[in-house]
């Protein structure tokens, strides 16, 4: 989005001139940070995790799901039990104290897990009524709320998953791409006018059927791809902008903060609000405020890490923030295959743990250090509550796995 915003929505175009959504700094002041700090962060989060026997990683996860469905098979109800639970929670949530409502969350995500457990357990009565229906719940509950970032990024989440083990060419897998791009642009199209109809309680009618009616509506404009029917799709997905009132703001308007308020986020991700009442809280309004000198009241938006790492440690301490940071993320991802190889069933426990992590460069580091951490530290309770979800049964485990410090090293039975 800056390349556009640099291209085409700039201070000279009205639209963003007038909500002061263009970039901030020059062009080549915003990439000499971003691209480099961005690269780093990709390169440390997406390492390539060596797999020492003529297969891929792919492999190891078709091995696993051998292994999740032989250990499933005894326990049809498993999966259905998980998703009932967290939609349960998801209701019993919203009138739970605000310290503690991130657990009721948890449990809901934990339905998605569920979901997968479904999918892989070959037991499972009315299969595929289910594996479309609870999809369905999850749309129905966003077009009640209007929220709809679950949808969106635990679809990109899960879709993986169910790719694993089947093979899609390399032009299906672009359609996929491109279709969900678009998909995404068409919801960002509408979102507005949706919330501003069923928000503010004027709109009594089916809210399926008033989403249905804007989005024919969108899809018949006759200037839908111009610029100012895309302008506000830009608006809501341009987080370079936020980035870019940093870089203005700091050092001209104020010192680099030098890590002052970053690592107070970091220490508050590992301890619980019971023992540090007043301790930082996850969300854009601070670090708008602070390092991007912007209230913001009645909406959310941040900086996001790139930002944050930019207002404390410049450029060069930003890139490297931010390839830590990329590191962490990685060591997280890598932890999950070392204890899946005494526990399988933890790999469908990934959407739980990193559903927050595929949105970070829209929150903050205490927003991604602490989903993991809770989410991490839910896991371990239910598991010593009710260890079953986790260990369901011993089947007979024909792979020997062994992680290293380095890589995964696999000897690997292709007959399981």
């Amino acid at each position: 989005m800056p390349v556009i915003s640099y291209n085409f929505y700039n201070k000279e175009y009205y639209l963003a001139r007038a909500f002061k959504v263009y970039m901030h700094v020059p062009e080549e002041t915003y990439f000499n940070y971003t691209l480099p700090a961005l690269s780093a962060f990709t390169l440390a989060m997406c390492w390539p995790l060596k797999v020492n026997y003529a297969g891929s990683i792919r492999d190891f996860f078709k091995a696993k799901y051998e292994q999740i469905s032989n250990q499933l098979r005894p326990h049809p109800y498993l999966g259905i039990q998980l998703v009932v639970v967290g939609i349960v929670m998801l209701y019993i949530s919203a009138f739970l104290p605000s310290s503690v409502r991130f657990i009721g969350v948890l449990f809901y995500f934990s339905s998605f897990a569920g979901l997968l457990y479904i999918y892989l357990t070959p037991t499972v009565p009315y299969k595929k009524t289910l594996l479309v229906i609870i999809p369905l719940f999850t749309l129905g509950n966003a077009l009640q709320t209007g929220m709809f970032t679950v949808v969106t990024y635990m679809s990109m989440t899960l879709i993986s998953f169910f790719f694993i083990g089947n093979k899609a060419s390399f032009l299906k897998k672009i359609l996929l791409f491109i279709t969900g791009i678009f998909l995404m642009i068409l919801l960002q199209t509408v979102k507005g006018s949706f919330r501003k109809a069923t928000w503010k309680g004027e709109y009594q009618g089916s809210k399926a059927v008033l989403f249905q009616e804007l989005v024919s509506r969108q899809l018949g404009r006759s200037d839908l791809w111009t610029a100012k029917a895309f302008f506000p799709v830009y608006m809501r997905t341009n987080q370079g902008v936020n980035v870019s009132l940093v870089m203005e703001r700091i050092p001209k308007r104020q010192p680099f903060d030098g890590g002052t308020y970053l690592f107070e986020s970091v220490a508050a991700a590992f301890v619980p609000r019971f023992l540090w009442p007043d301790k930082p809280e996850a969300g854009g309004a601070f670090n708008m405020e602070h390092y991007a000198g912007v209230k913001i009241r009645g909406w959310a938006t941040d900086i996001g890490p790139i930002g944050e790492a930019y207002g404390n440690f410049a450029v060069t301490g930003g890139i490297i923030f931010m390839f830590l940071l990329g590191g962490f993320i990685r060591l997280a991802y890598r932890k999950v295959l070392k204890v899946s190889i005494k526990t399988p069933i933890v790999v469908l426990w990934i959407p739980v743990l990193f559903y927050q992590t595929v949105f970070s460069m829209e929150n903050d580091t205490l927003q991604v250090l602490n989903s993991l951490i809770k989410s991490a530290f839910f896991m371990y309770i239910i598991y010593k509550i009710y260890p079953v979800l986790f260990k369901p049964g011993t089947a007979a485990d024909t792979n020997k796995v062994q992680v290293t410090d380095d890589y995964t090293s696999i000897n690997y039975n292709p007959n399981i």
